[in-house]
């Protein structure tokens, strides 16, 4: 199989991510192809069949694309928000071989898309940091203080906001299991009458677990 017969399948209506995890896996020039697509390209079939094949093979062996991290980064300010959260979905998955530690550089970056312009991209970062914060337990003070700022929220209606906050919550759960702040329980109770149905019933199921 090359990088050929791959470029061809982008262009068909249906498309087998598992097709190709081997090439991409074996092929260091497949890789690097697909970084260049996912920067460089404009057809969405191109740069999001690319991303899915590296969202999939970065879970399997993260490694095998950590050397692109400093090209992800280019992302971070595309004005395609698809590219913006591509970035930051990509970066999750690396985090668990970011020995160099090259997150820090980029730590404030990351966290500030929290205030994206297109909600969904914005709750996208609010996931990643989550799932980021597994392998950097040194961030979660500083995850938890980004989640109780408020301010990080003001572009968003209240009903978006709601939907943020039923995710803080499901980070702060995991925390109080651990030891209790009242930061954190303050937070929740406030949650207990939010509009959001599902929201408030999260805020509810966690209280029901400190009493």
């Amino acid at each position: 199989m090359t990088y050929q017969e791959l470029e061809s399948a982008f262009q068909r209506p249906e498309f087998s991510v598992n097709t190709f995890i081997p090439l991409v896996i074996a092929s260091n020039e497949v890789r690097n192809k697909l970084i260049q697509n996912l920067i460089q390209e404009t057809h969405i079939n191109v740069y999001y069949r690319s991303y899915y094949l590296i969202d999939a093979v970065s879970r399997i062996d993260p490694q095998l694309f950590y050397e692109y991290w400093d090209q992800l980064i280019k992302l971070s300010t595309h004005k395609n928000s698809y590219h913006r959260s591509i970035y930051h979905w990509i970066l999750a998955n690396l985090i668990s071989v970011d020995h160099e530690r090259k997150f820090d550089a980029v730590k404030d970056m990351y966290f500030a898309q929290i205030r994206d312009q297109k909600m969904l991209t914005g709750l996208e970062a609010v996931k990643d940091i989550i799932r980021i914060s597994a392998y950097r337990p040194d961030l979660e003070e500083e995850i938890i203080q980004l989640f109780l700022n408020e301010a990080m929220l003001q572009v968003y209606t209240d009903k978006q906001i709601d939907r943020f906050h039923y995710f803080f919550l499901t980070y702060f759960d995991t925390i109080l299991d651990k030891y209790r702040d009242e930061r954190l329980l303050d937070f929740v109770r406030n949650c207990c009458f939010a509009k959001n149905a599902n929201t408030a019933k999260k805020a509810k199921q966690i209280m029901k677990k400190q009493i």
